[in-house]
């Protein structure tokens, strides 16, 4: 699934092509707020206005904005697992929610740092595509580079013998 960010919410991105429209909701949140456009850049419009419109409402009412996560939620796993991860807290004397914190916050660590790659790389091949100066800034960029490098010495182009 698709999402957005806005505010510290997140919003969906679905497709209706019998409607061809694209529409959302913002998720996390209890209760149902939803928006919809005929195109990307109205339906992120729309998400930013159903998150400020929801904000506004939350403040007049004198409520605090509902959120669904609140720290706490219930993981199912094998009983073999869940006796690993007991002995391995306990080995390491500290609590199992300790532990397993602990590795949420590494995978949350290894998507996060996948994500940025992926954005990244869309930010690079967008402006590749489209920025002729940021193309040729990155071709010159990537020749210095490598006739500082091992490379390229005064002889020949070995590349199949160098080490990395």
């Amino acid at each position: 699934m698709e999402t957005m960010q806005y505010k510290g919410f997140l919003g969906s991105i679905e497709i209706s092509k019998e409607d061809k429209t694209l529409y959302g909701k913002l998720l996390h949140i209890n209760g149902l707020i939803t928006y919809e456009a005929e195109n990307f850049s109205e339906l992120e419009a729309a998400f930013h206005d159903a998150v400020d419109d929801y904000l506004a409402d939350c403040e007049e009412s004198g409520v605090e904005p509902q959120r669904s996560c609140s720290g706490a939620f219930n993981i199912r796993v094998k009983p073999e697992k869940h006796r690993q991860l007991l002995f391995i807290s306990s080995i390491q004397n500290i609590k199992l929610n300790a532990l397993v914190a602990e590795g949420v916050d590494l995978v949350i660590t290894k998507y996060a740092t996948e994500h940025a790659k992926l954005e990244a790389y869309k930010v690079f091949k967008f402006n590749w595509e489209h920025n002729p100066e940021m193309r040729k800034n990155a071709i010159n960029w990537t020749l210095e580079k490598m006739s500082k490098s091992q490379f390229v010495s005064g002889e020949e182009n070995n590349y199949e013998n160098a080490n990395p």
